[in-house]
This record gives C-alpha cells, structure tokens and sequence, in this order.
C-alpha cells in the first residue's frame, strides 16, 4: 500500500494509446481519479505492465496489437478491460467483445466514461477491502 493511499486507489491502471496527442488526457484523468497510472505505446509495453496489481486496463482498439493484448490480459489477470474506439466502427467493435471486453466505450464519451468505471471501480474495491477486515 502507498502511504496516505488506501488499497482501491493503489490499483494500478495500465493504459495502451499510441495517440501522442491523448496521452496526456488519458493519464492526467487516471491520475485525477488517484489510480497509479502505466502509459504504453506498445504491445510488449502493455504485457510488461500488466501485472497482479493491475486492476484496470484502458486500450485504444487503433493501437497496434489492441485485440491481442485484450486477450493476453483476459487470459492471465482479474483486471476490467475498458477499450474505445468510434461508435461507428461496427466490426471492430464485435471483435473487441469477442476478445473479452468488459466495458467497450465509444471516443466521444471516453473521458467521463473513465471517470464513471474507475470511480466504480475504487468503490467495490473498498468495499471487497472492508467485507475482508475482520470485526
């Protein structure tokens, strides 16, 4: 646990963007939010990260290797996959929950959407951490 952190806001949140340009968006509302966040442009980058800590990933569904690393991650980790891409791309989005999508959100609803998960997140987190304390 990190100091003056408690459990649920020590999660770390990996996040797969190539997009140079939303990268600091992306991060800076992870941070916002008090989740340690990971940002990678890769997918070697993204399996690197992931670890039992992890208990969000956050991938751009254009960024090179997006589908594969959902599946890497469904297959070794606990961790809620979100992914975005455009609400219009009907394909991609098929394939995005048949490689296990938790939470597919469209881009133009992707901030508050994060805001939204990860806040729901942090609270079943604390309150899994206080069914597990003893009276």
């Amino acid at each position: 646990m990190l100091s003056g952190r408690s459990k649920a806001e020590a999660v770390r949140v990996v996040v797969l963007e190539d997009n140079l340009f939303f990268v600091p968006r992306l991060e800076g509302k992870v941070r916002e939010l008090g989740f340690d966040c990971v940002m990678v442009a890769t997918l070697e980058q993204a399996k690197d990260a992931l670890s039992d800590e992890a208990g969000a990933v956050i991938v751009d569904l254009h960024a090179s290797g997006a589908l594969e690393f959902v599946k890497h991650t469904k297959a070794g980790s606990r961790a809620q996959v979100l992914a975005f891409c455009g609400h219009s791309e009907i394909e991609l989005r098929k394939k995005a929950k048949k490689a296990g999508v938790d939470v597919l959100i469209p881009n133009s609803e992707l901030l508050p959407a994060i805001d939204a998960v990860l806040r729901k997140h942090r609270a079943a987190g604390a309150q899994k951490d206080s069914e597990e304390t003893p009276a």
